[in-house]
């Protein structure tokens, strides 16, 4: 570990390849700041000793202009600027399409900069270019929802109760403050990019898409084709609210568990970052919050699990592991799904739809179109085969 620098008037930063403390006032460094950094690595039960130093663990690549490469930014560049207290985001023209690329980021720059205090960070946008959009928002250090759970900081129902001031914050300043607007149909979105996915050429594309042609074995499990099951989710009238999105005044758009930044257990509102305003249905949020447990995105984004495969002569058999420490946050994950889709807050938030009351099949199936929607980012833009097929 290097040396200390004051970042700025308040706060000094400690880096290291992968890792970089922060803490208020640099005088009051405690001297075994170096020891509690290695500690913090593994375990993650080791944040705790670092919270009680006021130290801010960041997980990161350091930049040689000192600024630090964050990971997520769908097909931005994200650099934390610790000087400016800032983090930077630049979309240029990408492998993805530019609905689903450069568009969405200006989509998300232009939405940011007029929202009022309270719900984002503070937004300007610096550059608006057709081929380039870059914009800037104020750091909130904190950690994410996310990040809490792996550190094995949070229960279950301490989860629920910050995914509860989450809804409720929504509820209260996003969900009935805009204009009527049209929401894609997630079937339409999966057809979508995997129809782009398979026009890339590319043999891992190839994979994808065949598994979801011919269905697969997946954990012992026989998996219809694709194709077959969005025909269902069309035809059936339990899934009308998906197959046919009610018009939308505004959500959050892509509301993972690592999008919601957490003031400990203050109870203090969560500060919420990288929203997709081409979203406007709270179906969508409660969809993406699911996926994110159900699914245990937040294990697939960090590369905690393995895949394997064996070609068949009718289909692919294919198991899915969550192996060491990462077993017991699959079990973690599981159980807050269970509350989440049980909970009094998901029925407030979806009982604004106008519909009646949307069941649990429903809710899982939109959980599971969103999961299916990311594949193909990660089979292009980042050309992460494990995380495209699993």
């Amino acid at each position: 570990l290097g040396l200390s620098e004051l970042v700025n008037e308040s706060w000094a930063v400690l880096a290291d390849a992968g890792l970089t403390l922060l803490w208020k006032d640099s005088t009051a460094c405690p001297a075994n700041a170096s020891r509690l950094a290695s500690e913090a690595l593994v375990p993650h039960e080791r944040y705790g000793a670092l919270d009680a130093a006021g130290i801010l663990a960041i997980g990161g690549v350091a930049s040689t202009s000192g600024e630090i490469l964050l990971a997520g930014g769908s097909v931005s560049r994200t650099m934390l600027d610790l000087k400016a207290f800032a983090v930077h985001k630049r979309a240029a023209v990408s492998l993805m399409s530019d609905e689903d690329g450069i568009e969405r980021h200006r989509a998300e720059a232009r939405w940011l900069s007029c929202q009022e205090p309270g719900v984002f960070p503070r937004t300007w946008v610096e550059i608006d270019h057709p081929a380039l959009i870059q914009y800037s928002t104020e750091f909130v250090p904190r950690y994410t929802l996310g990040e809490l759970i792996l550190q094995s900081r949070l229960s279950p129902i301490e989860v629920m109760r910050v995914v509860e001031l989450t809804l409720e914050l929504l509820i209260e300043r996003i969900y009935h403050t805009g204009p009527a607007r049209f929401q894609e149909s997630y079937i339409a979105v999966v057809r979508r990019r995997l129809s782009f996915l398979e026009s890339r050429g590319m043999e891992l594309g190839r994979r994808v898409t065949r598994w979801l042609e011919e269905g697969a074995v997946v954990n012992g499990l026989r998996c219809r084709p694709l194709s077959v099951a969005l025909q269902q989710l069309e035809r059936q009238e339990v899934f009308r609210p998906i197959a046919n999105p009610d018009v939308g005044r505004g959500c959050h758009g892509d509301l993972i568990a690592d999008d919601i930044l957490v003031d400990g257990l203050s109870g203090q509102s969560p500060i919420l970052v990288d929203p997709n305003p081409r979203n406007s249905s709270r179906l969508v949020d409660v969809g993406k919050l699911l996926m994110t447990f159900r699914f245990h995105y937040d294990l697939m984004l960090r590369d905690l699990f393995v895949i394997n495969f064996i070609r068949g002569r009718e289909m692919d058999h294919v198991t899915l592991t969550f192996p060491g420490e990462a077993s017991s946050w699959e079990s973690f994950n599981m159980e807050v799904a269970s509350m989440l889709t049980s909970s009094r807050i998901i029925r407030q938030v979806l009982s604004f739809a106008g519909r009646g009351r949307i069941e649990n099949s429903a809710i899982d199936a939109q959980a599971a179109l969103h999961i299916l929607a990311i594949a193909p980012f990660h089979a292009v833009h980042h050309n992460n085969a494990a995380r495209a097929l699993g």
